[in-house]
């Protein structure tokens, strides 16, 4: 599949629609022991927006806790592709998580589920304030 990158279109609608549904059906899979390789195809998919389009990732993220609204879910989000996105793009893609998370309660929610030490060093503070007392994972 020809990736999104930066500056690159991002995801087919049919595609982050799937990709949506499958994640959030994965984790519960997942959780329940029942995991089975037609839905690995999620894990490879997220990995590269993590990797190559922080921003595509973030709105997939977005999509995810605003169907599922579940604390599982937003638990999740928070311990899988929101930390990987801080850890390799915190710099430059917490002025959006900022801005974003401001609006949106679901986004806001998943940022609790971040181990404070995998997010920068430099950035703690600001993250800290953006998740705010009593959210926090690792703290």
């Amino acid at each position: 599949m020809n990736m999104p990158r930066a500056g690159r279109p991002q995801l087919p609608e049919p595609v982050e629609a799937k990709l949506t549904a499958d994640w959030i059906k994965l984790q519960y899979a997942l959780r329940n022991g029942d995991a089975t390789d037609d839905l690995i195809w999620v894990v490879d998919l997220m990995n590269e927006l993590v990797d190559s389009n922080p921003t595509e990732c973030l709105r997939v993220i977005e999509r995810i806790a605003t169907i599922d609204k579940s604390e599982f879910i937003a638990a999740s989000l928070g311990a899988g592709p929101v930390e990987d996105v801080m850890r390799l793009h915190g710099r430059s893609i917490l002025p959006q998580i900022e801005m974003r998370a401001a609006a949106d309660e679901n986004l806001r929610r998943t940022l609790g589920g971040v181990w404070i030490h995998t997010v920068p060093e430099d950035l703690r503070e600001r993250w800290s304030r953006l998740v705010g007392p009593g959210n926090r994972s690792g703290a």
